[in-house]
């Protein structure tokens, strides 16, 4: 018995602070709220040969994008029915233009895993990095979890907006630049 309750704490004390999803959040926790005073920068399609996989909008206090600077809002609006483990997959491939390691890569993965439902045509996620570079994330407007870490917060919103994108045309449609 006492090993398990040091297992428990050892986990518990792992995962204190990097993330809180909506099933395990405690009612007297101040859950962030989405806000609705961000001014839209810009949006664009992402499709890929003919099908259509999601919209993404990108919203910054003052309607202009520049690196680092928060708060923000990445919202997708998917457009196709996709399960949470095709978007970790996708969200590790793209994380390979970045160097970080696997292990970080682990355990942003595992977080998101216990954040992230499986989406159906016109689901919306909304990613927002606060003004303390914190990530929140919103399922249909509604609160799912948080990763309190400054380096997630850049590295996944450059998933669409770094110089080196994928797909270069949609980060500069977010950003304003077409």
């Amino acid at each position: 018995m006492r090993v398990l309750i040091l297992i428990l704490f050892s986990i518990a004390g792992f995962f204190s602070g990097l993330y809180l999803p909506s099933s395990h959040a405690n009612a007297n926790i101040n859950m962030p709220q989405l806000p609705t005073t961000l001014n839209l920068v810009g949006q664009a399609n992402f499709s890929v040969l003919w099908w259509d996989i999601y919209q993404i909008q990108l919203f910054t206090e003052n309607g202009s994008y520049r690196t680092n600077q928060y708060p923000l809002i990445l919202k997708l609006t998917y457009q196709r029915k996709i399960s949470k483990d095709n978007l970790l997959e996708e969200t590790a491939n793209q994380w390979k233009r970045f160097k970080i390691s696997s292990a970080q890569q682990s355990q942003w993965l595992a977080q998101l895993a216990a954040i992230w439902p499986d989406v159906n045509k016109q689901d919306r996620i909304e990613f927002y990095v606060d003004t303390h570079n914190n990530s929140h994330f919103y399922f249909n407007g509604n609160y799912v979890g948080s990763i309190f870490d400054e380096t997630f917060s850049h590295v996944f919103s450059q998933i669409w907006l770094a110089e080196n994108a994928e797909y270069p045309q949609l980060a500069k449609a977010l950003k304003g630049m077409n």
